[in-house]
């Protein structure tokens, strides 16, 4: 059974996909993650933008990384790859 945890201390791969509480698909983990002002993050594509998150989450396996609950996306003004594409 998992155990609901900050998303950015559930391990995963690259690729893995991102679920909200409502069983949409988010995006997909890059593996990055990193903690800003006390706020565990990860980093996920979603099209062609790389963005931070922050939230309680489960893994499921055979599913992905699913938020419980509210999420938030950090600042995607700050967050979009300068040549405008996944890998630059």
């Amino acid at each position: 059974m998992s155990i609901l945890k900050d998303v950015a201390d559930i391990p995963a791969c690259y690729g893995i996909t991102i679920i909200d509480s409502n069983n949409n698909i988010l995006g997909f983990h890059t593996c990055i993650s990193r903690i800003k002002n006390g706020i565990s993050q990860i980093k996920i594509i979603i099209g062609f933008k790389k963005l931070w998150i922050s939230g309680k989450a489960i893994r499921i396996d055979g599913i992905g990384i699913k938020f419980i609950g509210d999420y938030t996306l950090d600042n995607p003004n700050d967050t979009i790859d300068p040549c405008g594409f996944i890998y630059c």
